[in-house]
Formats: C-alpha cells, sequence, structure tokens
C-alpha cells in the first residue's frame, strides 16, 4: 500500500543516465568511490610497471570523468594513451581511448577540429569493436559515446543497435557476476531510454520491470526501480 507521505508528496518519475558505477551527471562522488581510487592509486604508485592496476584506475577515473568530474576526465585520457603505447594489441585499451576521445573532441575549439577529431575516435572505437569480436564492454562503450552525437556522424542507429545486443546477451552476462554485469545493467536501462525516446512508454517500462528482476542490484537495477515506483505513485494520484 502507499503511505500518507507518498500521496502528499508524489515523486516526478526522473530518468538519467547512469555508467556502469552507478554515478549521475553532476552527481557528486560518493565516499566510497573516492576510497576505491585511492586504493587504486597507491596500488598503481607500488608497481608502475603492473598494466592491469594502470587500467583499472584509468577506468575508474573515465567513468568518474562521465559522472562530470573534468579533472579525472583528462587523467583518464593521459593514462589510457600511455596504456595505448604499452598494450597497442589490447582492443578493450583501444576503445577506452576512443570513447575519451571521443569526449575529449567535443571541446575543440573550431567545428571542423570537432568534426576531424571525433571521425578518428569514432574509428578507434569500431577497430576495437571488430578487433575485439564485439566485446560487450567494448560496445557499451561505443553506444555510451555516441548515442547523442549530432546526426552529421550517422551513429545513432549503431548506438542503439549495440544496446540492442548487450540486452540480448543481459542473462549470460549477469549470471557471472563480473564487471560485465554492471556493464550490461547499465546498458539495460539505457537502452530502456531509448525506447522511452522514441515514444514506446510501455515498452520502456516492460524493459525497466525485465532489468529490475534480473539485476536488482546493481545500481542500474535499483535506478529502474525507483523510476518505476515514481511512475506508479504518479499514476496513482
Amino acid at each position: 500500500s502507499v503511505d500518507r507521505a507518498e500521496h502528499s508528496a508524489p515523486r516526478k518519475p526522473v530518468w538519467q543516465p547512469l555508467t556502469p558505477a552507478g554515478t549521475l551527471p553532476d552527481q557528486p562522488v560518493s565516499s566510497d568511490r573516492r576510497q576505491a581510487l585511492r586504493t587504486l592509486e597507491r596500488a598503481v604508485a607500488a608497481d608502475l610497471s603492473n598494466t592491469n592496476r594502470r587500467m583499472d584506475l584509468a577506468r575508474h577515473l573515465f567513468f568518474d570523468g562521465e559522472a562530470g568530474d573534468a579533472s579525472a576526465a583528462d587523467r583518464a585520457r593521459g593514462l589510457l594513451e600511455s596504456l595505448a603505447k604499452a598494450r597497442s594489441d589490447d582492443p578493450i585499451v583501444l576503445a577506452y581511448v576512443g570513447a575519451a576521445s571521443v569526449r575529449h573532441a567535443s571541446k575543440a575549439a573550431s567545428a571542423w577540429n570537432r568534426s576531424e577529431l571525433t571521425r578518428r575516435a569514432l574509428s578507434m572505437l569500431d577497430a576495437a569493436a571488430e578487433r575485439s569480436d564485439f566485446n560487450l564492454e567494448v560496445l557499451y562503450l561505443r553506444s555510451m559515446v555516441t548515442i547523442d552525437l549530432p546526426e552529421m556522424f550517422g551513429r545513432h542507429d549503431q548506438a542503439v543497435a549495440d544496446l540492442a545486443y548487450l540486452v540480448e546477451q543481459a542473462r549470460p552476462a549477469l549470471e557471472t557476476g563480473t564487471r560485465e554485469k554492471s556493464l550490461v545493467a547499465s546498458a539495460f536501462y539505457r537502452y530502456a531510454q531509448t525506447l522511452r525516446d522514441d515514444g514506446d512508454e510501455t515498452a520502456a517500462r516492460a524493459a525497466l520491470g525485465e532489468l529490475v528482476q534480473l539485476a536488482p542490484d546493481t545500481p542500474a537495477g535499483a535506478a529502474a526501480a525507483d523510476y518505476l515506483h515514481a511512475v506508479h505513485i504518479a499514476s496513482s494520484r
């Protein structure tokens, strides 16, 4: 049943894109993530030759950058470019370099430079997707940074297709309990958002309901549950 407080102050449904870490744009970084960052920084400082640790740090900084931390985004790009030299055959590193480069390209002073730098970055992402045999993490990154690009780049349909593929792989990926679980849950949430943006609110809510069943313990699953609850409260008024 719905309590009196909910009736007196119904919440408006809020839908915002999530990163795999669960952070939202312009949301302060949680104390847990700050602590995790310090732990990663200490681990990297203890062994600078360990590229796996450096990659974990770069990932963390990249997604903090996606949440609005410009300093973290710059640090991530520097780390990733350094890693690309040490692991030139690694498509995951290439995908992150491409994703970070798409974001950085948007800051270029001239329209021509923005366009040229973005196209180069997109080529990196496409190469990473092919070289990784369409790895889930790579496809997530590609969809995340391309879905809202200007129409001139012609990437929206590809981004939606990437998300649809990730949703198809959701059940096996969510059962692994690894990094893919958070990635695919966030992709599921984003895919539902594209359905809503395309005018199919019913399908979007159905997708969110499935996400809540599949991954209630992920940030995306929690956000989906919160949105559906807000919709229920609003519709019961």
